[in-house]
């Protein structure tokens, strides 16, 4: 019984770290894309890219504030403005 009960422990707890590990996976891949496409939308508009600005691009961590950034190219005059 004591190993019946372990053995169900283990496995859902191998669950919740595969759908973890699934989940941090997925958000890098999402946070590499809009990265990426923000480079590319900055690059598309004929600003700048200085190794500061993809430093700040590659650093951030928050899908918001990259999404926000990449919002902001389409309506701000200057890379600097957009990733206010």
């Amino acid at each position: 019984e004591g190993r019946q009960e372990g053995r169900q422990e283990g496995r859902q707890e191998g669950r919740q770290e595969g759908r973890q590990e699934g989940h941090q996976a997925t958000l890098a891949a999402t946070l590499a894309e809009v990265r990426a496409t923000l480079i590319a939308e900055i690059a598309a508009r004929g600003w700048p890219q200085t190794p500061a600005l993809e430093a700040r691009i590659a650093a951030c961590v928050e899908l918001a504030t990259l999404l926000r950034w990449l919002t902001r190219v389409a309506t701000c005059d200057n890379a600097a403005a957009a990733l206010e």
